[in-house]
């Protein structure tokens, strides 16, 4: 069971308070991407030593809470370093930033996996070493880079080949070396591979089975000579000519720099701004041609690197490569190549911007709407086959509307790495969707055709099924050997079996980008669970997806719905729709109250002993990710902490302060009681200790409003009695009228306050209906619940035990579409009823704010 509360309190003892980051622009920032995501992180915690490392992974095995590591969050067109489970913690390793060991007699570095290009470059400056250079910020992650398979350009350009010496942290905290590091005296430590018995370094090569804290890194000599080839093809057909006439120094190892070739098109991403063209089409030829930086008959740029110990030895094989080529290209030229200090591009980020605008000074693409999707398989080196895949991919591409921007690196010498960028401005509504749905169309084709992607990105990694049940078995079982419950990256390249090679179709693609739209909408903001009142309202899964986020500063995060999706439910499956409350919007006093309440939920954490104290803050922090104490509020509708503005306005200063202190502290009780009964909460101390303070506080509130009155005081206990008889009850088979009375008799504290005000302004009467009026909001809180829970929730859920369904047919929901129709009725019927009978009792915002919940599940005309 994941306790993020106890998470968030190690990591704060572990790294220091400035290391951990849960507050919702920290959030928000962290879940950007280069196109829509679904995933937000809970929070980012920021180790600085390998040891404290160990620590926090080992403190988020403790406590449950899925980890999600990232080096410098570059990894751009893949998902930056959004997480793959919404909810993870990411673990940001960018202060792990030393180059230690740097040997320049044999050429090796040990980095760390916060080591950026740029850093590296630096301290390689006069050395006579250097590295393959890549495409990526200057900021971004070698150690990353290379663990992730990327490709660099210049001599040894597969990175992943040069790593060596892995120092990796397994799930449950404890390192693992490979190679002749596992032996602290050997002598050979990071020069090689081959130390005796099985070699482990490429089980964590784009893997979640670790976190890879270090590693040695191969440096390249500076050759002592070197020439640049540059040459331009007319006409796409060409390009297998030129492939088979290089194909042979490949094999030879006598061409080891990586071979580059780009199109037009891609060529054109590179160095300018796109040309003017009707939204959702791609750019017309004429236009290619008359900015192509090339030159307007260049459909495709080749350059290649050779070089030598010496300038015979390179000279004689720039000789050979220039009669290889003569023939097949246009304009064949060589030139002393320049040779960058700088190790990665520096205006990588301003590329972004080729269908946005012109780039800023300081660019921030993943703010500016840039939009960027990688599709990168990997073909064999045969100049027939790949001039055939490229012409299938450009078509491909400009049918669906989309500028195919292609490059060729020829790194490895069998195989070619074809990479698709597609470039797009999600600032156009629709653009998302559409290009989610072109990148796998693309992927899926070409899976059909034998090709599939040497790297995926969070937006693919549910291409990472295969066939071959083996090895999804094997890699299962090893899975499960180093971390069995499930910490690190979860839905990282998980291998699963599926019936077809070729992933989803375009509906599901289409689909699923739909949904990630709406999750971005609702992790935008605080991603806030809505309440804790139903039986299996506590699934990790079942919270992150009915987060919601307030309207400005002024709204309640009670269920809620968007109101065209309610518009469509006429059309739409029922299973897909979200039911959720309405937006409130709050007035300035009903923020003001919400942070009074907040307040007194702090003061009585901070009444704790000492070595209490910090669990029982982290707890209130992880349940108002972050918002401070009033964001525990939001977890539940207005009225049931608003009604107390109009209920104590007659009360004296002290006894509406005590109802205050008293509410806030009856829907705090609340979580606590339901979810340590239930088992979401693990009894620890901090937590008991919160839940005792918290009971004797809530009950000396309520005796100072009671004033001694023996009435006053049975209706309070009787409330008390019946939320504990409803919270302790055996689980099992129930009719939907004894669910939904369990749902007014869980939630029974929540009325004791509000019945004692309305008692002391206006008797028995006021009490009466003011229990009666939130005791409505209780039976439709628990059917929007349920029906909204209704996938992850089949086999307790209200809803359920009405549609009759059985353990194995719960998904069948569509088929009861009347039943759910009948139930969402009778849920606005509620709020409806209750809004009346508020604005009889003379309580007009009340009326308001039960019209507002109701209103996304209303039947449309």
């Amino acid at each position: 069971m994941s306790e993020l509360w106890r998470a968030l309190a190690a990591f704060r003892t572990i790294v220091g308070e400035a290391h951990v980051l849960a507050d919702p622009q920290a959030r928000r920032t962290a879940a950007r991407a280069a196109f829509v995501t679904a995933n937000a992180p809970s929070c980012i915690v920021r180790p600085g030593t390998l040891a404290e490392l160990q620590a926090c992974v080992r403190a988020a095995a403790a406590a449950g809470v899925p980890v999600y590591p990232s080096s410098r969050g570059r990894n751009l067109g893949y998902g930056s370093r959004v997480p793959t489970r919404d909810g993870a913690a990411i673990l940001d390793l960018a202060r792990l930033d030393r180059i230690a060991d740097l040997d320049l007699e044999l050429g090796t570095a040990a980095i760390e996996p916060g080591v950026t290009f740029a850093a590296l470059g630096e301290r390689l400056r006069g050395s006579g070493f250097t590295i393959a250079r890549t495409g990526a910020p200057p900021d971004a992650s070698v150690l990353a880079n290379g663990l992730e398979r990327g490709i660099g350009r210049g001599r040894h350009g597969s990175r992943a080949d040069r790593l060596c010496g892995l120092h990796v942290v397994l799930a449950d905290g404890s390192l693992l070396r490979t190679g002749f590091d596992r032996e602290p005296g050997a002598r050979c430590r990071g020069l090689s591979r081959a130390a005796a018995g099985p070699g482990l370094e490429g089980m964590f090569l784009q893997s979640r089975l670790g976190v890879v804290a270090g590693a040695t890194l191969w440096l390249t000599p500076r050759p002592a000579w070197a020439r640049a080839l540059r040459f331009t093809l007319d006409r796409r057909e060409r390009l297998a000519a030129v492939i088979d006439a290089l194909r042979p120094l490949k094999l030879a190892d006598a061409l080891p720099h990586t071979i580059s070739l780009y199109n037009d098109r891609r060529l054109l991403t590179i160095g300018g701004r796109r040309p003017v063209c009707p939204e959702g089409q791609a750019l017309p030829q004429a236009a290619v041609d008359r900015h192509n930086p090339a030159g307007p008959g260049a459909r495709w740029l080749g350059q290649l690197v050779v070089d030598g110990a010496s300038e015979a030895i390179g000279a004689a094989t720039l000789e050979l490569a220039e009669t290889c080529l003569k023939g097949h290209v246009d304009g064949l030229a060589a030139r002393v190549p320049r040779e960058p200090d700088a190790l990665a591009g520096e205006d990588a980020l301003a590329r972004l911007y080729w269908p946005v605008g012109e780039p800023p000074a300081l660019p921030d693409p993943l703010a500016d709407g840039c939009g960027l999707l990688w599709c990168a398989p990997a073909v064999p080196a045969r100049g027939a086959e790949l001039t055939a895949t490229i012409a299938w991919l450009e078509d491909q591409v400009s049918a669906r509307g989309f500028d195919p921007a292609i490059s060729l690196q020829w790194a490895e010498p069998r195989v070619i790495h074809v990479v698709l960028a597609l470039l797009f401005d999600r600032r156009r509504p629709g653009e998302d969707a559409r290009a989610l749905a072109c990148h796998d169309a693309v992927l899926r084709g070409l899976a059909g055709r034998g090709l599939h992607p040497y790297r995926l990105g969070l937006q693919s990694m549910h291409l990472a099924r295969g066939t071959d049940a083996v090895h999804a078995a094997t890699l299962a079982k090893i899975r499960r050997a180093l971390d069995p419950a499930d910490i690190l990256a979860p839905g990282r390249y998980d291998v699963e079996v599926s019936e077809e090679a070729g992933g989803a179709g375009t509906d599901e693609v289409t689909e699923r980008a739909g949904d990630a739209a709406r999750g971005r909408e609702r992790s935008e903001g605080d991603a806030v669970r809505p309440g804790g009142v139903s039986e299996g309202a506590g699934d990790a899964a079942g919270e992150r997806r009915k987060e919601s986020e307030a309207t400005g500063d002024a709204s309640a995060t009670s269920p809620r719905a968007d109101d065209a999706t309610a518009e469509s439910s006429a059309a739409a499956p029922v299973a897909a729709l979200r039911w959720q409350f309405g937006r409130v919007a709050l007035i300035p006093a009903e923020l003001a109250l919400q942070a009074e309440l907040g307040e007194s939920l702090r003061t009585v954490a901070e009444s704790l002993p000492a070595p209490l104290r910090a669990g029982a803050a982290a707890f209130l922090d992880a349940e108002a990710r972050g918002r401070g104490p009033a964001g525990v509020l939001r977890k539940f509708p207005p009225p049931l902490w608003a009604s107390l503005l109009p209920l104590r306005a007659g009360l004296s200063a002290n006894l509406a302060g005590e109802a205050g202190v008293g509410q806030a502290l009856a829907l705090l009780l609340h979580l606590l009681d339901d979810h340590l009964c239930d088992g979401q909460l693990a009894c620890a101390p901090a937590l008991l200790q919160l839940r005792t303070r918290a009971w004797s506080r809530f009950e000396a509130a309520v005796a100072l409003l009671a004033a001694g009155d023996r009435e006053m005081e049975a209706f309070a206990a009787g409330q008390i009695d019946r939320h504990f008889a409803a919270v302790e009850r055996a689980r099992g088979p129930v009719g939907l009228e004894a669910a939904l009375a369990n749902a007014r008799a869980e939630m029974a504290t929540w009325t004791i306050v509000p019945g004692l005000c309305a008692w002391r302004l206006g008797g028995p009467a006021a009490r009466d209906r003011i229990v009666g009026v939130l005791e409505r909001l209780f039976v439709a809180w628990r059917i929007v619940d349920d029906l909204d829970d209704v996938g992850d929730d089949a086999r307790r859920g209200a809803a359920n035990l009405a549609l009759s369904l059985s353990n194995d047919d719960c998904i069948a929901i569509d088929r009861h579409a009347p039943v759910v129709g009948a139930l969402a009725a009778r849920a606005v019927d509620e709020l409806a009823r209750a809004a009346a009978e508020a604005e009889v009792g003379g309580w007009p915002r009340l009326h308001a704010q039960f019209l507002a919940l109701a209103r996304p599940l209303a039947p449309r005309g």
